[in-house]
């Protein structure tokens, strides 16, 4: 699962499978669209487009902190209740999206990728546990899972 709390409670273990970075979605007209870098610094303050579902809400505070750490504003102005709904909003130029890789597939040829250069832009997905009620043959399948999707992550990356 996405982790948008890593780090929250000791009381759970948190073992990273994959890590995705964050890119920024934009139409042909924005000025970040043709840029093939850019940093969080860059985006303080620009309006985006966030999913307003149950459960991307957390992303919001995940987004929040991301920025504050940079000294940056994260302005999340337009909410979008799809990812259909999301890729509309960029592509009428209301705004502009940080999504990360898996969404490339879905995203419309007239929409622009630009990375996010920042070390810290990314997304863990993570398998999460309570490491003192949980099954002892946790970690053995968390490191052949972890086997197994780095070499699909590996093999089926656009980066």
């Amino acid at each position: 699962m996405l982790d948008w709390t890593e780090g929250s409670s000791p009381n759970l273990e948190h073992t990273t499978l994959v890590r995705d970075h964050f890119y920024v979605f934009a139409n042909d007209d924005h000025p970040i669209a043709h840029q093939k870098e850019v940093t969080i610094k860059e985006l303080s303050g620009i309006p985006m487009v966030y999913l307003d579902i149950k459960e991307q809400l957390c992303s919001v505070n995940f987004f929040q902190q991301l920025f504050l750490r940079h000294h940056s504003i994260y302005n999340p102005a337009i909410t979008a209740t799809s990812t259909e709904g999301l890729f509309l909003e960029v592509l009428t130029g209301k705004g502009i999206s940080i999504l990360s890789e898996p969404v490339f597939r879905y995203t419309p040829s007239k929409i622009h990728i630009t990375r996010i250069s920042d070390s810290d832009a990314y997304i863990n997905t993570n398998l999460i546990w309570c490491r003192n009620t949980t099954n002892p043959c946790v970690p053995i399948f968390v490191e052949a899972f972890s086997k197994f999707a780095q070499d699909y992550y590996s093999a089926h990356s656009t980066t």
